[in-house]
């Protein structure tokens, strides 16, 4: 049997080629949609570091989940109805100030970052930055004191927009 030449085994490959061109062509679409390459347990471990590491990577508009700021956009209006206006004056600034980060054009661009540093060496587990005038930290523990040192944080960098949220 003869061997087939150069020509004759790209022409027979052509199909092939076409169909692999679909199929990386279908699975950019699906990874779109369904973000096929994620997987939270490439981020998880059992401790605080990780779970924030988990919290930041879904908060980040740039995350490889796909879903731009969706997560963030989610948790911000979880917060809203936290603080939903009341007769507490603290509430409703708070609750304005998620309104103006939630209606900012600059969602899509967020900056997320762990183990923020402040001034007196600590360490905040997540800082999400929209542009200077717009930042807000996360501690992934309830005690009080880790919220006045994010709120000292965010009063000092800050001086409007800044609320501090607890989760877990």
């Amino acid at each position: 049997m003869p061997l087939a030449s150069t020509a004759e085994l790209k022409a027979a490959l052509a199909p092939i080629a076409a169909i692999s061109s679909i199929i990386a062509e279908t699975r950019q679409q699906l990874e779109l949609k369904l973000a096929l390459n994620f997987s939270i347990f490439d981020q998880v471990k059992h401790d605080e570091n990780d779970i924030s590491k988990i919290i930041a990577h879904l908060l980040d508009p740039r995350g490889s989940h796909s879903h731009g700021s969706s997560f963030l956009k989610a948790y911000l209006q979880m917060l809203l109805k936290h603080f939903m206006p009341s007769d507490n004056m603290e509430n409703n600034k708070i609750t304005k100030n998620i309104e103006n980060i939630l209606n900012s054009p600059n969602l899509d661009k967020a900056s997320v970052r762990r183990e923020a540093l402040t001034k007196d060496g600590r360490r905040i587990d997540i800082t999400v930055t929209l542009d200077a005038f717009k930042e807000f930290g996360i501690e992934n523990k309830l005690m009080l004191k880790l919220l006045e040192i994010v709120d000292s944080f965010l009063k000092k960098k800050v001086l409007s927009n800044r609320f501090a949220s607890a989760t877990l």
